[in-house]
């Protein structure tokens, strides 16, 4: 039975990819819709930032970098740390998933909602160039202490480049919902060459497009706004084919329109004012 049925989501799955690749064919979709589209851009301005950096510095400097919710996979890879003279810290709450991540140079076991760092991290104050997360921010349930712990790590106008999910995107409703059990289960049956999503709790605690409490938020914090984008359609109920085209075409029209609300993604970079820097 559990083999019929994941047979029966295959074919859905294709029918809806299939659809969409008709569709974008016809009709070219714009290049802010789908989460292949975000995913590339965050790797861009990844490196445009990266290439920033290193204009800045001298060709001996290294820069150095803190992943937060780094876990086991990197957002970087050999070729970049040795492009850019990368020094990689790792911060995660998982002492085991740290342990699988190859990229890092040293590793922080802590967690990100602690109020407590300007204590418990106290080395790292001023230390870094630039903090990056990537479907870590969601995640998050004291999100004030997490973008105040990120803006202590930083140096005076250091940038944190992040990307996460966004309410109001019907599939990231649903997840913010379900137990991750339920979520994780239900994408690794759906989908199991995808990672799992559900592994940890998702609060989407200001996982919303930018807006202006969000920036009144982010000014509390310590940070001005150096850019942003956001992006449509997560498109995770592609197993069921009607419903995967009713969302579709209200998340695209939602994307013409530019409703950021209804986003699915926000890839953003803040800048650390210098009036937050810290005290040695």
């Amino acid at each position: 039975m559990k083999l019929i049925l994941k047979k029966f989501f295959e074919y859905n799955q294709n029918l809806s990819l299939g659809y969409f690749k008709l569709f974008d064919k016809l009709f070219k979709l714009p290049l802010n819709y789908g989460a292949d589209n975000a995913w590339r851009d965050y790797n861009l301005f990844l490196e445009n930032i990266l290439d920033k950096l290193r204009k800045s510095k001298s060709f001996s400097d290294n820069i150095y970098i803190l992943e937060v919710g780094a876990g086991k996979t990197s957002s970087f890879n050999q070729f970049l740390k040795e492009k850019y003279s990368l020094k990689i810290t790792g911060l995660d709450i998982s002492k085991e998933e740290l342990m699988e991540n190859t990229m890092n140079d040293s590793s922080i076991i802590f967690d990100a909602n602690n109020a407590n760092f300007e204590t418990d991290l106290k080395e790292f104050g001023n230390k870094f160039d630039l903090v990056v997360s990537k479907m870590f921010l969601e995640h998050i349930n004291n999100p004030e202490s997490t973008h105040k712990l990120i803006a202590f790590c930083l140096r005076p106008e250091g940038l944190a480049l992040h990307f996460h999910p966004t309410l109001y995107d019907p599939s990231f409703c649903l997840n913010k919902f379900l137990n991750p059990k339920i979520s994780s289960g239900l994408v690794k049956f759906l989908s199991p060459t995808r990672q799992a999503i559900g592994v940890f709790p998702a609060y989407y605690k200001n996982c919303v497009a930018i807006n202006k409490k969000l920036l009144k938020f982010f000014d509390s914090c310590g940070y001005s706004l150096f850019f942003e984008r956001h992006y449509y359609g997560a498109g995770y109920f592609c197993f069921f084919p009607p419903i995967y085209i009713i969302i579709f075409h209200f998340l695209l029209l939602c994307c013409n329109f530019d409703l950021k609300k209804f986003s699915a993604y926000s890839l953003f970079c803040v800048q650390k004012k210098t009036a937050f820097e810290n005290m040695d």
